[in-house]
């Protein structure tokens, strides 16, 4: 009886065993099918894009809802901000005439329809040297990376005529040099602006105006009748005026005028701070250049008159001073941005 049992035991481990090893082999069968089905798809994928040399197809890793997700078309997205989109643009249109460099040309399609984000394709011409998808996307990386280092494309090797060559490179870095000159002034007027406002909410409410006395004098309320203590640029006497006479300043009209000119004081003023350390003779140039600087930056609307007192006598002081030529280039370059 106890052999029977043995026996049935034995049988039922070796019935368990078999069919936990019939388990495992069906599961390493479906892994090794599910892997093959995988690297079809693969094979199938690489074929399909070195075939279709027209198009640059890029995975997108961004996720987008469903009623986007119909119309990609074969476009890249990108999240960029809102303000930056036209920069961002102008950026990769710079890629077509990076393509020229490397004998080939293509065209770009851009889709800012989607908030938040822009959509490239780039399609290659059959004019010119024939190259495969993956060389143009390596192009675009390096394309990319010359831009952030500072655009420097004077490495790319001549594949075209050096006529073209030199003119395509003047093309690129002139468009990159728009691209950071707008991107500095878009910053600048925000931090301008800021400051503006922050100013304004610091001092309205304590901000007390200048008295003025007004005394009559029993002739008569005119010019002639009282006077005015503490108020600038007010009319007095006969025959007066608030014109100021012979005067040629020109202060910029708008925002961007005004940083230009605020560039070149601040470069004169750090030139002359610079020398001052060793002339003392120019300190008093440094305060009236800081004071005309106080007037530009802190002025909604920056009084010709005030900044033209300023910097004549900048002027007078920087004559007796003894600066050095370089210094006095400078300053009259200054002098010149304001049409003096």
């Amino acid at each position: 009886m106890a052999i029977d049992t043995i026996q049935l035991f034995l049988l039922m481990f070796v019935s368990m065993g078999a069919m936990v090893f019939l388990i495992s082999w069906r599961q390493s069968q479906r892994e090794n099918r599910r892997f093959r089905e995988e690297e079809l798809k693969l094979r199938k994928y690489e074929i399909d894009s070195n075939s279709n040399g027209a198009k640059i197809r890029v995975q997108n890793t961004n996720e987008v809802r469903e009623e986007e997700k119909a119309d990609l078309n074969g476009y890249a997205f990108m999240v960029v901000d809102e303000e930056k989109k036209s920069l961002f643009s102008e950026m990769l249109k710079g890629f077509e005439d990076y393509a020229k460099l490397k004998g080939y040309q293509v065209s770009l399609s851009i889709d800012t329809s989607i908030k938040g984000k822009v959509g490239f394709k780039f399609t290659l011409h059959e004019d010119g040297v024939s190259v495969s998808t993956q060389k143009v996307k390596n192009d675009i990386n390096d394309y990319i990376n010359s831009v952030m280092s500072g655009g420097d494309f004077d490495n790319v090797p001549v594949l075209i005529t050096a006529e073209e060559h030199s003119a395509i490179i003047g093309t690129l870095k002139a468009r990159l040099k728009f691209i950071e000159y707008t991107h500095a002034l878009e910053k600048e007027n925000k931090e301008f602006y800021q400051g503006l406002i922050n100013k304004m909410a610091n001092n309205s409410i304590n901000h007390q105006p200048a008295n003025i006395n007004l005394i009559q004098e029993g002739i008569g309320m005119d010019s002639r009748s009282y006077s005015a203590d503490n108020s600038a640029n007010v009319v007095q006497g006969d025959e007066s005026t608030n014109i100021i006479e012979n005067s040629t300043i020109q202060v910029g009209k708008n925002v961007a005028e005004i940083n230009s000119q605020l560039d070149a004081l601040k470069d004169t003023l750090i030139a002359i701070e610079d020398e001052s350390n060793a002339n003392e003779a120019l300190k008093p140039v440094v305060r009236h250049l800081e004071n005309t600087k106080e007037e530009l930056e802190e002025s909604t609307s920056p009084n010709a008159s005030t900044i033209e007192k300023w910097l004549g006598k900048a002027d007078a002081a920087i004559k007796t001073a003894g600066a050095t030529t370089k210094t006095l280039s400078k300053f009259q370059g200054l002098l010149e941005s304001f049409g003096l």
